[in-house]
């Protein structure tokens, strides 16, 4: 595989891992809930191997996920998000249009604030 579809790969198994945590699962519990070892999980979370479709499709399932929020924006660049940002995100994702704005609104106030190293 090339560098950019590893980056996808790991990209896809990094959103799976966060989601699950966020849904309180572990691994273990996950990979049974989707019909594959703990093992096979692992693998896919750590982007050492891409899940099979029918198994991306059992997750989106478990997780109330859209395949569309597991895997990159971009499939040639990736988002390069960490983590904490991918999480960040599901949880904005799921607030209501008022409460996006707020927290929108609310971001931008405090990245204003937030100085520039190179100033």
């Amino acid at each position: 595989m090339n560098g950019s579809v590893d980056a996808d790969i790991r990209l896809v198994g990094q959103k799976i891992a966060v989601r699950r945590m966020d849904a309180g699962y572990s691994q273990e519990r996950f990979a049974e809930m989707v019909g594959i070892s703990k093992t096979a999980l692992g693998k896919i979370e750590r982007g050492d191997s891409a899940p099979k479709a029918d198994t991306l499709i059992s997750v989106c399932r478990e997780l109330h996920a859209s395949p569309n929020e597991l895997l990159p924006d971009d499939l040639s660049q990736g988002s390069g998000l960490d983590p904490e940002m991918l999480r960040m995100a599901a949880k904005v994702d799921n607030l209501s249009p008022f409460q996006k704005k707020q927290f929108y609104a609310m971001m931008n106030v405090v990245l204003a604030g937030i100085k520039n190293p190179e100033s």
